[in-house]
């Protein structure tokens, strides 16, 4: 069935799109939704490949599996779209983590309004690459929500210790996702 929708769009069969859209939209969602964990999103990026494949007619390339290219092209695009959020996420982490102590009042009302399940989800794979002290420490504080004191106490550390491992974490959870900070002078 696959082959025979290639042709057709191949061959500008102005109902093959239409064909397309409804044989794949629902299985492309559903796989979309296991990367994003919100329909929404997942949506969203289906929607976006389908924009894409209309206007760009990306279907051209395709040779052999639409399925596949269709299922590739959703993944490439979810991963995407979620290393996206996982950048924004940590950019605002950082700024609130080299923010002035006055402001830590701030840096935590923000963080509580933000830490969804979903965000946290994204960046867990980066958090998992720090090394082991630097990783206790930006869990303790960022998920469980701990302060500084309780943290030093959990880990045996100075309360300066812990403010260096979670600002070195936070700067190479950065660069593990792509961010390029600017400290302003």
């Amino acid at each position: 069935m696959s082959e025979d929708l290639l042709k057709s769009l191949k061959e500008g069969d102005p109902s093959a799109y239409r064909r397309l859209f409804k044989e794949y939209y629902k299985v492309l969602v559903d796989h979309a939704s296991y990367q994003t964990k919100n329909r929404q999103d997942a949506e969203d990026v289906v929607s976006e490949v389908f924009k894409e494949i209309y206007i760009k007619k990306t279907y051209l390339k395709v040779e052999t599996n639409l399925h596949y290219y269709l299922l590739k092209h959703v993944s490439n695009k979810a991963k995407n779209f979620m290393l996206s959020r996982s950048r924004e996420y940590v950019r605002n982490a950082a700024y609130y983590e080299n923010r002035d102590q006055s402001d830590e009042s701030a840096a935590i009302e923000y963080l509580s309004r933000t830490e969804t399940q979903e965000k946290l989800d994204v960046i867990r794979l980066a958090i998992d690459q720090l090394p082991a002290k630097r990783k206790e420490s930006v869990i303790l504080r960022y998920i469980e929500d701990l302060s500084y004191e309780h943290i030093a106490h959990i880990t045996g550390t100075t309360i300066d210790g812990v403010k260096s491992r979670l600002k070195n974490g936070v700067r190479q959870l950065g660069e593990m996702v792509g961010v390029n900070r600017k400290k302003d002078k």
